[in-house]
């Protein structure tokens, strides 16, 4: 083992990320103490660190990022590494619906250059466009897309019933993937550049973890509930084929003839 990074004991840490040179290592993090009781508020109040950022070669601190006001929840690496981009939320009250922001940090002196408020609605997660030009949030029930470049709106990508947990752009850039954690909904898989809905699929719970395309864009993972990982092959002919694979011994043994797209 390398070594141990260590926050203050009274914060919990979240997202871990590495920036893409692999120069910076970074973690969101939360007060929390069972102990005691507070409000959402009183916790947004507190001068802790909203995320902590290390020098990953030498393991020494590089800096800690206060939100005011905000909860941490998420944070992305520019893929072009120019930008460290962190999701918040702020409550106004117990009652009331929770607000998210996001904010652009400038790599590498981790100056902030702006902010954007997102009213209504909690945020859950983000992902990045591969091409650096783009953010998608899970926030609500839609996926607002914003350029990074001035956290501008650029267009809403789809709708679920229930508010979005998950969120995730492929590899090459075509495909958004969306996911709630609800037993009774599906991953919505929409074209990135429209926000049209291309598929949508379903697994045996879709109380759903994780989501992450394979490196070709060819295949989704989706983590659920009941300690299974599903994959998806979102190439038609290759789904096809592997149909096609599993109906050929059943076909011998049954005497049924395959359908017409089998070869």
């Amino acid at each position: 083992m390398r070594g141990t990074l260590r926050i203050d004991p009274a914060l919990y840490p979240g997202d871990v990320r590495f920036s893409p040179d692999g120069s910076l290592l970074t973690v969101v993090t939360n007060f929390r103490n069972p102990d005691l009781k507070y409000s959402i508020q009183e916790v947004q109040k507190r001068d802790d660190p909203d995320v902590y950022v290390w020098d990953a070669r030498t393991l020494q601190p590089r800096a800690s990022l206060k939100l005011p006001d905000h909860l941490s929840i998420a944070e992305e690496f520019t893929p072009d590494g120019r930008y460290l981009l962190v999701a918040s939320n702020h409550s106004t009250g117990d009652s009331q619906p929770q607000d998210a922001a996001i904010w652009r940090y400038r790599l590498p002196e981790l100056d902030l250059v702006d902010r954007r408020d997102l009213p209504g609605n909690p945020v859950n997660e983000i992902a990045v466009s591969p091409d650096s030009a783009f953010v998608v949030l899970a926030h609500g029930k839609k996926a607002p897309v914003l350029r990074v470049d001035g956290l501008h709106p650029v267009r809403t990508i789809g709708e679920h019933p229930v508010p979005l947990s998950r969120v995730a752009w492929s590899p090459d850039g075509h495909t958004v993937a969306t996911a709630t954690d609800n037993d009774n909904d599906i991953v919505r898989l929409w074209q990135a550049d429209t926000g049209n809905l291309v598929a949508e699929v379903r697994a045996n719970s879709n109380q759903n973890g994780q989501l992450a395309f394979s490196p070709d864009s060819g295949t989704l993972a989706a983590g659920a509930n009941d300690w299974t990982v599903t994959l998806w092959h979102l190439d038609p002919d290759r789904a096809v084929r592997r149909l096609c694979d599993m109906l050929i011994p059943a076909s011998r043994y049954s005497g049924q003839p395959l359908p017409d797209t089998c070869p």
